[in-house]
């Protein structure tokens, strides 16, 4: 079996010499770590949402909005609340105003399950554009 596989790594190296496609490289070359990452210019420069930064905007009226009422099972409360975002939704984000309607008629009926399902696809959907292009701005 080595003989095979050093057969077949011969005749692999000779192909890809001959075929004018090999890329030789040093053992240094070969293990050495793949690139960092670079962020793009707003995620890199961004100045809240981050580890020891305070929230962003939005985060922030989440934070003390949604998730205390939805914690504290305030269905009214959540419910006024994400028909506000709903009415806030920025252009472009197609279903933002939808999910959040259907979130706010989930807390109207006291549906838990509802609610949590609602604002998992939102994030789901949009999270990471919003924190691309508007994460430091205020929704309202």
């Amino acid at each position: 079996m080595i003989a095979v596989t050093k057969w077949t790594a011969a005749c692999g190296l000779l192909f890809c010499l001959s075929a004018g496609g090999c890329k030789v490289t040093s053992q240094a070359e070969a293990s050495a770590p793949p690139p960092a990452i670079s962020l793009s210019p707003s995620a890199a420069g961004a100045k809240c949402g981050g580890k020891g930064q305070p929230d962003c905007p939005l985060q922030s009226w989440m934070k003390s909005t949604l998730q205390t009422y939805q914690r504290e099972k305030n269905y009214e409360r959540l419910e006024a609340s994400l028909t506000k975002l709903a009415s806030h939704a920025p252009d472009g984000y197609a279903s933002w105003k939808e999910l959040s309607e259907a979130g706010a008629l989930a807390a109207k009926n006291g549906d838990e399950t509802a609610v949590s399902k609602s604002c998992k696809a939102c994030h789901n959907e949009h999270r990471a554009r919003y924190r691309e292009e508007r994460r430091e701005k205020h929704l309202f």
